[in-house]
């Protein structure tokens, strides 16, 4: 069993073409590079994601309410970003969107290993940004740039 816990922001519940549905958002203080589409899909980032699978599977919502939109409400830039559309109107009837059923498989297989790395001490050091220690204050006694040339 992994338990996962947060606390929700915002789910706005209404109804598109009929059918019961909800966005999740989540405010953040800081600036929106990173949160992008292509973070979410990729299971990079996976807050926005699991909140939508709370919502839906612990029936905080109506049972066939699916969701809508993912995104995230910048307060000191330009306010909501649309991150992921998780459904997707077909004429006059609301469905999941192909990247949202994909989105769920991937975090299926994804949160037990994760939770099983994290029981298990595995925190391998691996960053994506190439100069992510060119900007840090922490560069000095980072572990990124202690392994980056291994």
């Amino acid at each position: 069993t992994v338990r996962v816990r947060g606390r929700i922001d915002r789910v706005c519940v209404g109804k598109i073409a009929g059918r019961a549905a909800f966005n999740v958002v989540d405010y953040k203080t800081g600036n929106s590079t990173g949160h992008t589409k292509n973070s979410v899909l990729d299971a990079k980032l996976i807050q926005l994601s699991l909140y939508a699978l709370a919502v839906q599977r612990l029936g905080l919502v109506a049972e066939d309410a699916l969701p809508f939109q993912l995104g995230y409400w910048f307060i000191k830039e330009t306010g909501f970003k649309k991150i992921l559309d998780t459904g997707t109107v077909s004429g006059d009837c609301l469905e999941e969107h192909a990247d949202w059923q994909e989105l769920q498989e991937k975090l299926e297989a994804y949160i037990p290993q994760l939770a099983a790395d994290i029981r298990q001490g595995n925190f391998p050091v691996y960053n994506t940004d190439p100069n992510c220690t060119s900007r840090c204050e922490y560069s000095k006694t980072c572990r990124v740039g202690q392994i980056r040339s291994l």
